[in-house]
């Protein structure tokens, strides 16, 4: 983590019946989901470049090294006649192959990462209506510098890793070298594209992303020091809204409270400190 960041990234939310948002501010906890739940069919999708299935030297280096993997046995001579074997049968029927990669490669990405989405924005009209159903939920303000800290911790602590990175926006699918990826597993560059590049029409979210290697599907507690603002959205209800002030006032790290308006003057939300 070694990229600047916001002292605040935000994350809009509904009040949900189960009380996870209530907790989220409580105690910091967050959720990191699989990509498999994302409500862009667009995002983590991946473009294959197979085109290498015709260059000699990548894929000759790549089925020579599934060979000696698979059969590690087999005398240098065996070996190359295994290789020719391997990717000729591959060319001669290669959408069989190139589909059960995709399929392959798909998978592990859902289930290698966990990942949280916030934002920078703290009064952006569309994320309010779209993840705080409506301007009747929160916009709840998380700390950056705890964030690293505890990503630190773990790294040390327990050799995991815990990324947060600002998405980039573009047009394209970003590229994903099969074979080039298999021969070079430190080379993380197209895993990186993947999981930090969104559509262009998303650019408004201006998002960041807090990924955590290896694991997806669970939650972690950042704890309550975490929270540095809880922001009501403007069409909150009363009891939604009284409940949220007496947990922020009763937190040891109270964090401070703002009641989103809508402007008089322009299509905008006006912060008003209420606590």
């Amino acid at each position: 983590m070694k990229e600047e960041y916001p002292n605040v990234i935000y994350k809009y939310r509904y009040l949900d019946d189960e009380g996870h948002i209530l907790d989220m501010i409580k105690k910091g906890e967050i959720w990191l989901s699989s990509a498999r739940n994302f409500n862009d069919p667009f995002d983590t999708a991946i473009t294959h470049r197979f085109d290498e299935l015709y260059d000699n030297k990548i894929a000759e280096d790549w089925a020579r090294a599934v060979v000696k993997r698979e059969m590690p046995y087999l005398t240098p001579d065996e070996i190359e006649k295994c290789v020719s074997k391997k990717l000729t049968e591959i060319r001669n029927n290669p959408d069989d192959y190139i589909e059960k990669a995709k399929e392959r490669i798909i998978e592990i990405q859902y289930n290698k990462f966990g990942i949280c989405s916030f934002s920078e924005s703290n009064n952006n009209i569309l994320l309010w209506s779209h993840y705080a159903r409506n301007h009747t939920g929160v916009c709840i303000g998380f700390d950056t510098e705890v964030i690293i800290n505890y990503a630190n911790q773990i790294a040390e602590k327990e050799k995991e890793l815990l990324d947060l990175v600002k998405v980039k926006y573009s047009n394209e699918y970003p590229k994903f070298s099969l074979f080039k990826s298999a021969l070079n597993k430190d080379d993380l560059t197209d895993i990186f594209n993947l999981l930090y590049t969104k559509s262009s029409d998303w650019s408004y979210e201006k998002e960041y992303r807090l990924i955590y290697w290896e694991k997806t599907n669970f939650g972690i507690q950042l704890g309550s020091k975490a929270i540095s603002e809880v922001i009501l959205g403007c069409c909150i209800t009363p009891e939604h809204r009284e409940n949220i002030l007496e947990i922020c006032s009763s937190l040891d790290n109270s964090p401070s409270v703002y009641q989103a308006n809508k402007s008089h003057k322009e299509f905008s939300i006006e912060l008003e400190k209420i606590l």
